[in-house]
């Protein structure tokens, strides 16, 4: 069996080739990437911190039991309980039983209250969970 090779042909198979070729240049380039070196590229919780006690975190009105040996890491290193102001926007990751065993700090800036009407005009912070779920 010949196959007739025309001019439209060659150039039908010659876009398709180059759109899937960006197509897989764009996935490529919107993966995921950490915010600080050494960062995780996703969190399992993200939110700002409420409250930093011993033993639990809240995060966003919701409260998560801490491991014995939870680790506090910022942009350029170990950091303290003390360094994560309340309001902070922060980070975590879970282990098996959903405690949590690392907390990032994202942004130590305090979150100020914003008026109803320019609430719309602002864009979101883009932070994912584990699930792919747009944290603010």
């Amino acid at each position: 069996m010949r196959v007739k090779i025309t001019i439209k042909n060659a150039l039908t198979t010659a876009i398709f080739i180059l759109c899937c070729w960006l197509n897989i240049q764009q996935v490529q380039a919107s993966e995921l990437k950490p915010l600080y070196p050494g960062y995780p590229e996703i969190f399992d919780i993200t939110g700002h911190k409420d409250n930093l006690g011993s033993d639990v975190i809240t995060i966003d009105d919701m409260t998560y039991q801490l491991t014995p040996e939870v680790q506090l890491h910022g942009p350029y290193g170990i950091i303290s309980r003390s360094d994560i102001a309340t309001g902070a926007q922060v980070g975590c990751m879970l282990d098996a039983q959903r405690q949590v065993i690392s907390i990032w700090l994202i942004n130590n800036e305090v979150q100020q209250q914003q008026p109803a009407s320019s609430a719309k005009d602002s864009k979101p912070s883009k932070f994912y969970n584990k699930n792919g779920v747009w944290r603010n």
